[in-house]
Order: structure tokens, then C-alpha cells, then sequence
């Protein structure tokens, strides 16, 4: 039976965001114009025990999520008629490592005629980082301490270390609550056995968090997560919402000599929620006594409220996040030695000639973000060897983690430093050859702009550090200020300006000024 919903007189403006997540489908539905809840709901489904004991989402599950979602739909135009583009639909990312996702999301889309998604790692960090930032305004220590804020997933463990409140380091591990849940169902054991095979069963990726922040000076760590923030109510927690780890240690003994049944009668959980509410507890225990540290912090704040929130500003890219990805792109930048002062030129240069060609390239602002990233890192393979280099970027940027940006980003970002110099692509290329018309079009753009960039500063020694660039007559002007002699300037630019000259059909030219 489907939940009674309010009698309404007349229509109102409203978002919604429909979430299903590891062990539930979640709606929450908000007032578009000031983000009041109107509207929460949550039934449970066994997404999470599927996947990690199957590798696909079985049909009974797919058709039970298929059922909740058009009753939430119907929740919704309850409240009048609404607009298709203000309702999002997004999947947990566990779903990639389910071998039937893409059954999954084509049924979800023809089932509501409308787009549904899987939640991308980019943009799980980002709400990572939106989370973080509340905690940082809430907790003053935050701002001055080594801070590392760790969320345990149901398939992910993530790691952000902060200090004097910025981003240091930002890492990710294979192992998560429901995961590990599934690991240790089928022995069925309780008390001391079962905490024996889940420590035994995570401790190698605790062992390797632990190894990856052992010597940072960690002052605090704080917890963040659906099981753990469920029962921070249940904890012994101070005031500023810290626990002594003797106290959450008793605390998991406690569970461990309880059924699934009291679980759900004595904590705020579902059946399909319950199993991974000890494996929660216990990674946590084990990272923070691994850093032997001897209290954690779990914030009282609603994970899931908070969660479907954020996840329904899905535009959101705040200048602040920004700035944390293009630091962590300058990390990866110094760990392959590459040569700072041309990375930053370039990345000017990049920024400036984007701006002046936005009516023509129509990219967004998050294109911007990994042309920025990518001309930071175009040079990445150097750190192998000088020739074919540039192919020795893609390889080395598309291994490597970047914070905040998805697989699929990272890919778009190895691909355009890949053609900053030599071969345009090609559709015979690999890896370009795999990516969607609109994506390969994208990246034709992003690297037609680095190409230019990079040829500007040819020297590397910043002579175009002064630049007035305009459109006029179909022809790019670019007039390098204090620059005499521009012939290097235009030597490089005949083997890359081609690229550009082609898709926005401009010619380019090269003026010196003295003035």
C-alpha cells in the first residue's frame, strides 16, 4: 500500500531525487524555489546482497525498484504536474560492478521514459566534499588540525586528509560494509567468531590505509557514513560527537552476540540494512586503532536526508571544489616531475583562450575544469621518457587518481594531453575510438585549445606570459606583449594550430608588441 499523500489544492514548483542506494530506494522531494523537504520516503531492496554475491541485480530485484520508483512518481504528481527535468533518478555506483547494469539502467529509463544514471565516483567525491565542508564550518578543529575524514561505503572505503582545513591527500580502497557483509553471510557465525573472520577478512585494505597515512600526523579522524551516522544516537558520543575507542569497541562486541532480528528491533535499520551495520562498526575500529588514534568522531547529522540533498543540486560545482581538484592535479604533477612554471603557463593560456572562444566551442564549465587539469599534466610522460611522451601521458593519467573526477573524466583528461603535440585523432585511434560522438567532438575542442596553448609557450620560459587574444574577421588574433620576435611562437604553431584552424575555421595569427 502506498503511503497517503497530502490533499493539494494547487500545483507546486517542486525538485525530487529518487536514490537507490545499496539496501534501499530513497526519494526525497524538496520546494524548487527555497529547498524545504516536502517529502521523504525509503523502502528497502537488496541491490547491495545482489551484487556481491552474484555480480548482477537479479530481475526480482530490478522489477521490485521498478515498482517502488513508480509509486514515488506517483507521490510526486500527487503535488501537480512537474517537470520531467526536475526529477533525477540515480543508481548506487556499486551498480558497475553489477555484469548487468546496463539491463539495469535501459529498463529504469523505458520503465519512466525519463534518464536515469549511475553515480559516478567523480560525483560521489564531490558530495563527499559537500559533506566535508558542513563539517569543517561545524567543527573549528578541522580548520587548524590533520584531519583525516574517512566514509565507509557499501562497497568503498574513502579516505581525505585535511590540514589547516584544505585537501592533502585523497585515497580509495576496496572494502565496504555490505561487501564485507556478504563476504562473512553464508558462514554464519555471531560473537567472538564473527568479529575474528570480518577483521580477518578487511584487514589487508586496512593494512594498506593504514601504510598510506601512517606518517601524516593525524590529530583526528572522523567518520562518515549511512551505518555509522544511524547510530551515532546509540553511541556514547560527547558533546563535540567524539568517542572514546574503548567505548566503540564494547559497542561492537554488543552487536556481535546479537541477531539481525534485534538489530532492526534495537536500531534504526531494516533487514537489508542491518547486515552491514557490525562490518561499519568494525572498519572503523580497525583504521582508527591501525593510526592509533584513541577517539573518533561520527557526526549526529542525517546521512540520508543529507545525501539525497546534495545529490539533487547535481550543478553544483562550487569554486572551492574546484580548487581542491586542480590541487590534487598539481600533486600528480610534482610526483612526475614535471616542469611547474610551463604547466601553469599553459593552464593560463588554456583559461584565456577558452574564454575568448566560448561562443564558438559552447563548452561548460566543468570542460574547463579538465582542460585545466589536462594542461597541467600534458607533459606527464616525460617522467618515462622524452620521446613519444605524450603517449606516455595518457598511460600514466589514465593509471592514476585524480580527487574529484570519475574514470570517464580522468580518460578525457589522459586523451587531451595525449594529442597536445603530434597526431590529431584519429578513429582509429585507441581508447578515442571507444568514446561517444559527443565525447570524441568534446575532446577535439578541449585539445585543439591545449595544442595552441602549448605552442605559445614553446620556450618555456613564459614569453607569452603577457597576451591580448580576440576574434576579429574570422581570424585569432594573438598579440604577445614584450615579445619582439615571435618566430619560435609561430614555427610551433604551424605543426599544432591546425587542429584549431579546422573545427572553428579561424586563422591564426601571431603579433608582436613592444608596448
Amino acid at each position: 500500500m502506498m503511503p497517503p499523500v497530502p490533499a493539494i489544492t494547487h500545483s507546486i514548483d517542486l525538485k525530487a531525487v529518487i536514490y537507490i542506494g545499496a539496501s534501499s530506494v530513497a526519494m526525497l522531494i524538496t520546494n524548487r524555489h527555497n529547498d524545504e523537504e516536502v517529502e521523504f520516503l525509503e523502502r528497502s531492496i537488496p541491490i547491495a546482497s545482489d551484487i556481491f554475491s552474484r555480480d548482477r541485480v537479479s530481475k526480482s530485484t530490478l522489477e521490485r525498484a521498478v515498482k517502488i520508483i513508480h509509486g514515488y512518481l506517483h507521490n510526486i504528481n500527487e503535488y501537480g504536474p512537474q517537470d520531467k527535468q526536475h526529477i533525477r533518478i540515480v543508481a548506487t555506483n556499486i551498480l558497475y560492478e553489477a555484469n548487468n547494469k546496463e539491463q539495469f539502467i535501459t529498463r529504469l529509463r523505458i520503465a519512466f521514459n525519463q534518464e536515469a544514471s549511475i553515480l559516478d565516483d567523480g560525483e560521489m567525491t564531490r558530495l563527499l566534499y559537500l559533506k566535508t565542508r558542513r563539517r569543517l564550518k561545524k567543527q573549528a578543529s578541522m580548520q587548524t588540525r590533520t584531519t583525516l575524514v574517512v566514509h565507509v561505503g557499501p562497497g568503498n572505503t574513502r579516505a581525505i586528509l585535511f590540514h589547516n582545513g584544505s585537501i592533502v591527500t585523497y585515497k580509495s580502497y576496496r572494502l565496504g560494509a555490505h561487501r564485507t557483509a556478504e563476504a562473512v553471510h553464508s558462514l554464519h557465525t555471531q560473537g567472538a567468531d564473527l568479529l575474528r573472520v570480518i577483521r580477518e577478512h578487511s584487514s589487508g585494505q586496512i593494512s594498506a590505509l593504514v601504510r598510506d597515512f601512517a606518517n601524516e600526523k593525524i590529530e583526528e579522524i572522523v567518520m562518515i557514513g549511512y551505518e555509522i551516522q544511524s547510530l551515532s544516537e546509540s553511541l556514547p558520543l560527547k558533546k563535540d560527537e567524539s568517542i572514546l575507542i574503548k567505548h566503540l569497541d564494547a559497542f561492537s562486541n554488543k552487536l556481535a552476540r546479537i541477531d539481525i532480528d534485534q538489530i532492526v528491533q534495537d536500531y534504526p535499520f531494516d533487514y537489508q540494512a542491518a547486515e552491514a551495520v557490525l562490518p561499519a562498526v568494525e572498519i572503523t575500529l580497525g583504521i582508527v586503532q591501525g593510526l592509533d588514534i584513541k577517539t573518533v568522531r561520527v557526526t549526529r547529522d542525517d546521512y540520508e536526508r543529507n545525501f539525497l540533498n546534495d545529490l539533487s543540486h547535481k550543478q553544483i560545482l562550487i569554486e572551492s571544489f574546484e580548487n581542491e581538484v586542480i590541487q590534487s592535479v598539481f600533486q600528480l604533477s610534482e610526483k612526475f616531475h614535471i616542469h611547474a612554471g610551463h604547466a601553469q603557463q599553459v593552464c593560463k593560456l588554456c583559461e584565456t583562450l577558452f574564454s575568448v572562444l566560448q561562443a564558438s566551442h559552447q563548452l561548460t564549465q566543468h570542460d574547463l575544469l579538465l582542460l585545466r587539469a589536462a594542461a597541467i599534466l600534458h607533459e606527464a610522460g616525460g617522467f618515462i621518457h622524452a620521446k613519444a611522451h605524450h603517449k606516455h601521458s595518457l598511460y600514466l593519467i589514465m593509471h592514476s587518481e585524480i580527487f574529484g573526477l570519475s574514470q570517464h573524466d580522468v580518460n578525457i583528461i589522459a586523451l587531451t594531453a595525449r594529442y597536445h603535440r603530434n597526431s590529431i585523432p584519429k578513429p582509429t585511434h585507441l581508447i578515442y575510438k571507444d568514446l561517444s560522438s559527443a565525447d570524441q567532438i568534446r575532446l577535439t575542442k578541449l585539445a585543439a585549445i591545449l595544442r595552441v596553448a602549448d605552442a605559445l609557450d614553446r620556450t618555456h620560459i613564459g614569453r607569452a606570459h603577457k597576451v591580448d587574444i580576440s576574434i576579429k574577421k574570422r581570424k585569432l588574433l594573438i598579440e604577445l606583449q614584450e615579445v619582439s620576435d615571435a618566430s619560435i611562437e609561430r614555427l610551433a604553431m604551424k605543426s599544432k594550430g591546425g587542429l584549431l584552424q579546422d573545427i572553428f575555421g579561424l586563422e591564426i595569427n601571431i603579433l608582436e608588441s613592444t608596448h
